[in-house]
């Protein structure tokens, strides 16, 4: 029963051990590695006093039994063996140092903080383009002396005078044509003014020159306003700088009516029309 006793309470010893081996493990990982180099070392030694003490129970017993030491021993020495390993196995993972990372490489992952948008002033708005001031527009009314040279369905005989009169208006370097008239006999043949029941191709050309007189100013016209069409509004096809002209109607009452006309108009007193001598949409 002694023995017994004894064998018992060593066991208890062990598994105490045990338990403090384990109990250590935990609390050394918080400590420095010097701290757990003495502790191992304690539980070492703590070992080394058990295993002795349980040898030389281990032989008491064999005396007393007279029994072969060997097969009593074979439990308690694999408990002691796997104590030892399990010392021997803490005692490695406590004291070993850190593994070294490799070069460049990051232990851990590395946060980097985003920076936050830098506010932006948006680019300012081109300011908008100043627009050429408008010059005004001027105004001007030439004539010319045109005298019939054949006639088709209107009594106007050969040689009868007729008078083209246009509206003009110039800003800049063009001259515009409004409005124009065509008279003869008293009468009518042409005008702008005129409604429209059909189609109009519309083209005009007007050049300025200086008149014989200071402050007077001629010009020379091209104008045509043609397209199938009914109703008032005649067809018209004019030439200054060729001197001829035509007007015509093909609906009811249909007639033709070709002219004569001067290079010039007469001179117009005033402002000229354009900015400089030589602009213009001549003819």
């Amino acid at each position: 029963m002694h023995y017994r006793d004894e064998r018992d309470a060593l066991r208890g010893r062990v598994d105490s051990l045990q338990e403090q081996l384990a109990t250590a493990k935990r609390a050394l990982e918080d400590q420095r590695d010097d701290d757990r180099t003495e502790r191992v070392a304690q539980l070492e030694r703590q070992m080394a006093e058990a295993r002795r003490v349980l040898d030389q129970l281990g032989r008491e017993l064999d005396q007393v039994r007279g029994r072969p030491r060997r097969s009593l021993f074979v439990p308690v020495l694999a408990i002691i063996a796997g104590l030892g390993i399990c010392s021997s196995v803490a005692a490695y993972l406590l004291v070993r140092p850190a593994p070294k990372a490799a070069a460049g490489a990051v232990p851990y992952p590395v946060v980097v903080p985003i920076p936050a948008p830098v506010p932006v002033d948006p680019a300012p708005e081109p300011a908008p383009a100043t627009p050429a001031p408008e010059v005004p527009a001027r105004t001007a009314t030439a004539t010319w002396k045109a005298t019939v040279t054949r006639a088709t369905g209107l009594p106007l005989a050969a040689g009868a005078t007729c008078t083209v009169e246009a509206q003009l208006e110039g800003s800049g370097n063009k001259i515009r044509v409004p409005a124009l008239q065509i008279v003869c006999g008293g009468k009518p043949i042409y005008s702008s003014s005129d409604p429209l029941n059909g189609m109009s191709m519309f083209s005009s050309g007007v050049a300025e020159g200086s008149g014989a007189a200071p402050g007077t100013h001629v010009y020379a016209i091209s104008y045509e306003d043609k397209g199938d069409r009914t109703g008032e509004r005649a067809e018209v096809s004019l030439d200054s700088t060729r001197r001829v002209g035509a007007v015509w109607r093909d609906s009811a009452p249909a007639y033709r009516v070709e002219l004569k006309l001067p290079h010039q108009s007469a001179p117009v007193k005033g402002e000229p029309l354009l900015d400089a001598p030589g602009d213009g949409n001549a003819p």
